[in-house]
């Protein structure tokens, strides 16, 4: 019998994983964000060879796929060497704040301006410029969509004609402009957002795996919402672009042949996914239960010490709410997407930067482990097992407890393959899949009572400090010093210091940080294996109450058995004494072959006269 379909409720990120554009991190076009996204997703190590200026470090590629985890060991993403090669400043570098974001923002261009020549011949990842010609083209807008866009056609290789100036809407082979209405400040109405400047670049703004996604949801009939999470300011184009899909305005999806006609706007029976009041902004703090969520407007406040202030006048007017705590955030969200079906959050960047990126201070995610009717899974590309590098905070919603990723991986998160959820059309679906087998095989076991915490424990732990230990020469140096002394030649070649050791030995010193060891865990105590775990509780009960185990008879065996012992041991001394005597006798006889009669004559007469002299003393005395 097939196990019960949830409902399910599916949130997005957007930039990398439904949207491939992301202007705030200098990623204006499709061009730069699959740079990016291969050289993220590409493996190699690191080498040494001499340079023009030098011994200089290598990437070399470890082969010609991409993936979102690493396929060996010792291997380093392209990315993550660039971000080792143009490191970032802390406070402890630089102290004045303006300083060192200027300085992070010139490494950050460094790093984008090198992913953008990667896939360039003469650089280390040109093998992988075929992939990213085949993201290109199945970005591309079928050609009849184009054609009503009146837009200009895009080669795969990502060089592109001046795309032509769209012409007007009633002018558009009939193509309508979405009427979107999204809230502002104090329930004020924006103007109406032209989603079709949106695909003016003749490529999907949202990405077609998605769309599928809808389409496969709307088939099987399923129940489910549709929530789009960001840091990033970008939620009103998705939004633009969403509800002209729900209402059948999209180009790809409005009926005009050979486009088919999807709606999700409530005709026909079709549920409503548009989006309007349904969204907000969440605010977090150090406590979990001074979360604050603002839901109406995608307007942020200044200080989010003062949202009562700041918001006073949308919320006399009844056009905002605020909640305050989780548990009314969790219940708001549920409660409204039973009867919307979706919601727009933007995320607190703010706090999540302030926990140095770290799981803690990222998107919230709520989850009610009792709640067997419902499925929440956060798909993300910047989703990590290690809480110290990711962006997804889940806590049980009851105790308030972060949930580890490794227990919530393909299960309550998904980490997105960027490539592969632009090249499959059924990517997000077959995830959900296996989420769906993953959360019904755990609330299988939870009825059989094998509980979760349980399933951790029997896990494997690997010992990373012994890991690196078994490291060849070059593996363990390019791990654990060879980063920082690389860093420190480099500053002391440009620097010339006045004594080039000692600010070399305080460069080391300083960022020792920059290399991440694991922790070195305590020599752990072999335990003996006592008599008493080999026996029955009733036994080991006697053993542990040396009253109740005695018995006369085996106190007397005992004491039998120590007598014996005695007496052996004496026996033994007296057989030794027997064999004294009896090797001193054959000495004896010995000399006295040796030395002849006369002198063993000779010797008898002394020592009578020495007996004799003794018995004198003694009468004397006496």
């Amino acid at each position: 019998m097939e196990a019960p379909k949830r409902r399910l409720i599916l949130h997005f990120d957007l930039n990398k994983t439904l949207v491939m554009r992301d202007p705030s991190s200098g990623k204006p076009n499709e061009e730069t964000v699959l740079a990016d996204i291969i050289g993220e997703s590409a493996w190699g190590k690191i080498e040494q060879r001499q340079g023009e200026e030098g011994m200089a470090n290598i990437w070399v590629s470890a082969g010609d796929t991409l993936s979102a985890f690493p396929p060996g060991e010792n291997l380093i993403a392209y990315k993550d060497f660039l971000r080792a090669e143009f490191p970032k400043k802390n406070e402890k570098d630089e102290p004045d704040k303006l300083k060192r974001e200027e300085f992070n923002l010139s490494q950050k261009k460094k790093i984008n301006a090198v992913l953008d020549q990667f896939i360039k011949p003469g650089n280390p990842g040109v093998k992988f410029k075929k992939i990213y010609e085949k993201m290109l083209t199945k970005l591309d807008l079928p050609k009849h969509v184009k054609e009503q866009l009146g837009i200009s056609l895009v080669q795969p290789s990502g060089e592109q004609q001046e795309p032509q100036k769209a012409p007007p809407a009633e002018e558009a082979k009939g193509l309508p402009i979405a009427n979107d209405v999204i809230p502002e400040e104090g329930g004020k109405e924006k103007e109406d957002v032209d989603y079709t400047k949106l695909l003016q670049n003749g490529r999907y703004f949202l990405i077609p795996s998605f769309f599928s996604l809808m389409r496969s949801l709307k088939k099987a009939k399923r129940e489910f919402a549709i929530v789009f999470r960001t840091f990033g300011s970008d939620l009103k184009s998705v939004i633009a672009e969403f509800n002209a899909f729900c209402e059948g305005k999209h180009p790809c999806f409005n009926g005009v042949a050979p486009s088919p006609l999807v709606k999700f706007d409530r005709s026909k029976g079709n549920k409503d996914l548009r989006i309007s009041n349904n969204l907000g902004i969440m605010y977090r703090f150090d406590s979990l239960g001074d979360t604050a969520m603002i839901v109406g407007t995608l307007d942020k406040a200044d200080n989010k010490i003062e949202l009562d202030d700041y918001y006073a006048g949308a919320l006399e007017e009844g056009v905002v709410s605020l909640l305050y705590g989780v548990q009314d955030i969790y219940v708001n969200l549920i409660e409204n997407l039973q009867t919307v079906c979706s919601y727009a959050i933007q995320d607190d960047y703010s706090f999540w930067a302030s926990k140095k990126e770290a799981a803690e201070g990222g998107k919230l995610l709520l989850i009610d482990e009792a709640d067997y009717e419902t499925h929440q899974i956060f798909f993300d590309d910047n989703i990590s097992d290690n809480p110290a590098q990711s962006i997804v905070d889940i806590r049980d919603l009851v105790t308030g407890e972060p949930i580890s990723a490794k227990r919530a991986m393909n299960k309550f998160i998904v980490k997105v393959e960027s490539d592969k959820a632009i090249l499959e059309n059924d990517y997000f679906i077959k995830k959900i899949e296996e989420c769906e087998k993953r959360r019904a095989e755990e609330i299988e076991n939870m009825e059989k009572g094998i509980l979760s915490e349980e399933e951790e424990a029997k896990s494997t732990k690997v010992d990373e400090w012994a890991l690196l230990q078994q490291l060849s020469t070059n593996d363990y140096l390019t791990k654990t010093v060879l980063p920082v002394v690389y860093q420190g030649l480099k500053e002391i070649d440009v620097e010339r210091p006045e004594d080039p050791i000692k600010a070399f030995a305080f460069y080391l010193l300083k960022n020792q940080n920059l290399v991440k060891l694991p922790e070195k865990k305590a020599p752990v105590e072999e335990k003996k294996i006592e008599a008493s775990a080999l026996k029955s509780p009733s036994e080991a009960k006697l053993e542990g109450n040396p009253e109740e185990k005695k018995d006369p008879k085996d106190e007397a065996k005992k004491e039998e058995k120590k007598e014996g012992k005695k007496e052996e041991k004496k026996d033994a001394k007296k057989e030794d004494k027997k064999e004294a005597k009896k090797e001193e006798k054959k000495e004896a006889k010995k000399e006295e072959k040796k030395e002849g009669p006369g002198l063993n004559i000779m010797e008898k007469i002394k020592q009578e006269a020495k007996k004799e002299q003794k018995k004198k003393q003694w009468l004397n005395f006496s």
